[in-house]
């Protein structure tokens, strides 16, 4: 019997082997997984569907592209033409707001020079001065970080230049792109919905197709993103194949179990073709173990081909004949 990697398209019989209760006909299939996520956060966490996270993106893709909004720390001078005294320079305080001669207080933190430069001479012009010539210079920048974390090369917090905007795609190349096991299809931008920090939203974006389709604009990154680069999930395969190991796995391409004993290098010459044991955790957590005969799949009985899901064990015994 020849054992190659010619198995892309076979399929196995299924019986459930030392179990209670009555066998299943197959493995539950991947309508069920179970797969490895992030750790649950301490801070609310919303996920929006794929129109909304496009809306947001481009929302503040519109919003910013001439600049960052202010933000605490940051040093601004204002000059008002001709009015020296009330011309100012100080740094933009913790609670965000600034109060300024004949006007009071102004909210500066998380608005754009333009939104506070034209504010600040519609209240100078309400009773104080007549067409008030108001101007707006960033003379120092507080620190602006994104953080790129999993599956890149260098995990990082980066500091945006001053006056200057960030990117997905330049964030990833800051951090020297990918590593092979990332799950380019599936990268989160989580981003603060309000200052505090208690509100999050998780925003997918498929890497994929935006650099290799064109589909889509490179998001933009606001200052305190965390930008998350997921591994593939993975199946095991191990017992007597050539190159036992962890394998990822893609959900826009299913694996079948014969597909992953060929990315283990196929059966070594002492396996137990028709003894392969599939060990799979379903959503109540509990384990079962499936006995499949691989040998049917060499004879072509493909309509019965297991579908694998993340965190699938294959086991390929020893045999004794």
């Amino acid at each position: 019997m020849i054992r190659s990697a010619l198995f892309r398209s076979m399929a196995p019989a299924l019986l459930l082997t030392a179990a209670c209760g009555s066998a299943p006909t197959r493995p539950p299939g991947l309508e069920d997984p179970i797969g490895a996520g992030l750790p649950s956060p301490s801070f609310a966490i919303s996920s929006p569907d794929e129109a909304a996270a496009r809306a947001i993106l481009a929302e503040y893709s519109d919003r910013f592209k001439e600049g960052y909004p202010l933000q605490a720390g940051d040093k601004l001078r204002f000059v008002v033409l001709g009015n020296a005294e009330i011309s100012v320079t100080a740094y933009v305080p913790a609670e965000g707001s600034m109060h300024f001669p004949h006007v009071g207080r102004i909210d500066v933190a998380g608005r754009t020079l333009e939104e506070v430069r034209a504010e600040l001479a519609r209240r100078l012009a309400d009773g104080y001065l007549v067409n008030p010539d108001v101007s707006i210079f960033v003379e120092e920048y507080a620190k602006r970080l994104v953080h790129v974390l999993g599956a890149i090369h260098q995990q990082h917090s980066y500091e945006i230049p001053g006056g200057r905007t960030v990117t997905l795609l330049q964030s990833i190349a800051l951090a020297y792109g990918f590593r092979p096991e990332a799950e380019k299809r599936s990268v989160l931008i989580t981003r603060a919905k309000n200052a505090a920090g208690t509100e999050h939203i998780m925003i997918p974006v498929d890497v994929v197709a935006l650099t290799r389709t064109g589909k889509g604009e490179d998001p933009l990154l606001i200052p305190g993103d965390v930008v998350v680069v997921p591994e593939r999930e993975k199946i095991y395969v191990h017992g007597q194949v050539n190159r036992p190991s962890a394998y990822p796995i893609s959900a826009d391409y299913p694996t079948t179990l014969t597909q992953a004993i060929s990315m283990a290098g196929g059966f070594n010459r002492i396996a137990a073709e028709s003894s392969v044991q599939l060990t799979r955790r379903h959503a109540n957590g509990t384990r079962a173990t499936y006995a499949i005969d691989v040998t049917r799949i060499m004879e072509g009985h493909s309509e019965d081909d297991v579908q694998l899901q993340p965190g699938d064990v294959i086991f390929v015994p020893e045999s004794f004949f």
